[in-house]
């Protein structure tokens, strides 16, 4: 069955015509009795005026006659079209016009039309067909609709006494305000705050009254903010209610063909158009077609629907948004300046280093690589983890330190500390070399690091005792050297070193003052940010050290490694020279691995030196921990076999340690700890066969490796 069959009617292009047999068919059709029906009566009804509009549209054409566009008119909503609404309002060749958007208050017309031809006293209605007729009639006038006093009156009205009437009055005013929603908030507040119509209704186990009642109930609530009239008010309260009402209007037709019709971006912008002077400031409409055409990668058309409002600090979304679309369309002048803005409005320290970034890309664009690298090096200390930031910064940097190259004898360590910090070890270290003079003069460490990146440990641990003497003798904070040193050089630690003055020095240092400083990457020196660094970023005397910003962002992690290397350093050296303090030594050095247990997950490389003392210490848990973060992260590091599988081994989980001490005695090949792994293999097996369990199918394969790899290292 058509539409048309359902309506009762011919096919016809007269609306009259199809209001009228709508408007019959709803008589007997009511949505709380019929619902199924009512919506396939709607529905028909819908289909039916869509194809009389095009039926008029056609004959319209044939005849040469002009298009008549679609507009606000008699039949939507008003009974006069308000001065401000121009001629051509909504005219979309391929959307359903404004007018179809509120179709409900053309069925308030018509229904009015057929049931109401007189006025309606509206504080004598007393039966719920009246007071239909009375909804409507009050409904349709723009300037009585506005009145509180109106609906007061009506209100007071006889129906309202009957008690045996409220469940029947509550449905009919949840569907007329269903569909007729177009009311100031005050009016609202009135009806919905005294018949409590969303309330009574909301928890009904009718569930069309139900969700009818929660849509009408949020809609209310959020009628304020909507237009900006909640505590930050955005639109003047001055403005006349019919206007106010259009634009209410407007706002639900975007929002609507947004969410359910495929728009253009150029759709949007007509829509813009249409927003009246008043409503300028309605700064959420504008976020939200903003987000619409992000979403279709409407930049340029983003930054046409912008540019031309004043957007308020508060709107602080909106602004955002506006310079991402700016310099999305690669206009980065613009951008630079909407950004520099934003920033500018919160000098906070924490919060203005999220903006760094955008800014430091946008000096990046423009060829600015000094300011480039400054504001992106700043960002990268808010967020290292970002894979972007990183990149541009790493290109800021090559770039800037071309720049410093033009005059290279008066900008050499910062052209050094630049390379290295780009991981550019071997052009820093020669850097150093052929400008050593300059270096030496200003006790610069970056050559020290560089040759320990660089896997030259012997000379970088001659720089490293070289700072740290000239650290004592000035009675300067050695503790991040050190942390350098054990990092690096741990084995070259002898144990006079380790005894006579790392540890004489750890015993009186300021560790309290070494995990406030920073340290430029480079250099022992403590810096926070240079004069030039704290010009280019506007910071002030009060921001420019803070004290969670660090160039070694994870000197925090690195520091507590240290000093579990350092315990277990103490506690193995000492086994030599003093075996009967080795015990005490191993108990402080377990302890300083729980507290470097925590960061050892931040880089596996730091488990190697802690697994010896876990396993002769017995504490099998931190083994096993140990060795799985080893082995996750290095699979072919062969200690980690080993000590997992000997831990197997003494707990008696001998068919577990099989496999794994084969696999260390493969991995490290023929060295020693090769050797006594297939040992221990071996050991395994027959203590298998001890226990009663069968013999092991790699035992005579273990033995033949065992022989064999004694051939080759001739033991």
């Amino acid at each position: 069955m058509n539409h048309w069959e359902v309506l009762g009617i011919e096919p016809t292009k007269d609306k009259r015509v199809i209001k009228l047999a709508y408007t019959e068919l709803l008589k007997k059709n009511s949505p709380t009795e019929f619902p199924e029906e009512f919506k396939n009566l709607r529905k028909a009804f819908e289909l039916a005026t869509k194809e009389a509009k095009k039926l008029e549209k056609a004959e319209s054409q044939s005849s040469d006659s002009h298009h008549e566009k679609a507009s606000l008119t008699e039949e939507s909503c008003f009974t006069e079209k308000p001065a401000f609404i121009e001629e051509d309002t909504f005219s979309f060749e391929e959307a359903d016009s404004f007018e179809e958007a509120f179709q409900g208050d053309e069925e308030a017309q018509a229904y009015t039309e057929e049931r109401a031809p007189e006025p309606i006293e509206l504080g004598s209605v007393d039966s719920i067909e009246s007071l239909q007729m009375a909804l409507h009639e009050l409904y349709r006038d723009v300037q009585k609709r506005s009145d509180v006093e109106q609906w007061k009156r009506l209100f007071s009205s006889p129906i309202f006494w009957q008690v045996d009437q409220s469940q029947s009055l509550s449905i009919c005013l949840l569907e007329f305000f269903s569909a007729h929603f177009f009311l100031p908030e005050d009016v609202f507040s009135f009806i919905d705050g005294n018949l409590k119509i969303t309330g009574e209704l909301s928890s009904t186990k009718n569930s069309h009254q139900r969700d009818m009642a929660l849509a009408l109930s949020i809609y209310i609530k959020s009628l304020p903010l909507r237009v900006g009239l909640g505590s930050h008010r955005q639109v003047n309260a001055d403005v006349p209610f019919d206007k106010f009402l259009y634009h209410l209007q407007l706002r639900n037709y975007i929002e609507n063909k947004c969410l359910y019709d495929n728009l253009e971006k150029s759709d949007i912008l007509q829509l813009a158009a249409k927003i009246l002077p008043e409503f300028k400031e309605d700064f959420a409409l504008y976020e939200y077609m903003t987000k619409w055409l992000w979403s279709l990668d409407g930049y340029q058309e983003i930054h046409d629907l912008l540019d031309t409002l004043e957007i308020s600090e508060s709107a602080e979304d909106l602004l955002n948004y506006q310079a991402h679309a700016v310099f999305k369309i690669q206009d980065y002048h613009s951008a630079l300046s909407l950004y520099l803005k934003i920033d500018q409005l919160d000098r906070d320290f924490l919060n203005t280093k999220l903006m760094f970034k955008d800014i430091g890309l946008c000096y990046l664009h423009l060829k600015e690589y000094e300011k480039a690298y400054f504001y992106l090096a700043s960002a990268v200390r808010m967020a290292f983890t970002d894979i972007d930031i990183r990149a541009a910064l790493t290109t800021a940097r090559r770039l800037y330190i071309k720049e410093l190259q033009k005059d290279e004898e008066a900008n050499v360590i910062e052209i050094a500390q630049l390379q290295y910090q780009n991981g550019r070890y071997q052009d820093a270290l020669t850097t150093t070399q052929n400008y050593h003079r300059t270096f030496v003069s200003n006790n610069n460490y970056l050559q020290a690091l560089c040759l320990a990146k660089l896997g030259q440990l012997d000379d970088a641990f001659l720089l490293f005792q070289s700072f740290f003497k000239q650290y004592k003798r000035r009675q300067l904070c050695t503790w991040p050297l050190i942390v350098d040193l054990v990092e690096y050089c741990s084995e070259l630690i002898t144990f006079e070193y380790l005894f006579e003055d790392l540890m004489d020095e750890l015993e009186t240092d300021d560790f309290s003052r070494s995990h406030e400083v920073l340290y430029q990457p480079g250099s022992v020196k403590e810096v926070a940010y240079s004069e030039r660094e704290s010009a280019v970023l506007e910071l002030s005397i009060e921001t420019k050290k803070p004290s969670c910003f660090k160039e070694y962002w994870d000197f925090i992690y690195r520091q507590e490694h240290a000093w579990a290397v350092i315990m277990v350093l103490r506690a193995t050296l000492a086994d030599y020279d003093d075996p009967s303090v080795a015990p005490e030594l191993r108990q402080a050095a377990l302890a300083g691995i729980n507290e470097a247990m925590p960061k050892v997950k931040h880089n596996p490389k730091w488990v190697l030196p802690f697994l010896n003392i876990a396993y002769i210490e017995s504490d099998y848990d931190k083994c096993f921990n140990l060795c799985d973060i080893c082995i996750s992260a290095y699979p072919n590091i062969a200690a980690a076999y080993y000590y997992k599988g000997r831990s197997f081994a003494d707990l008696e989980k001998y068919e577990h340690a099989v496999p794994l001490l084969e696999l260390s005695a493969q991995k490290f090949g023929n060295q020693e700890y090769g050797v006594y792994s297939l040992q221990f293999a071996i050991e395994c097996c027959e203590k298998l066969i001890e226990n009663g369990q069968p013999f092991h199918n790699k035992y005579t394969e273990l033995s033949q490796q065992l022989k064999t790899m004694k051939e080759v290292v001739g033991e």
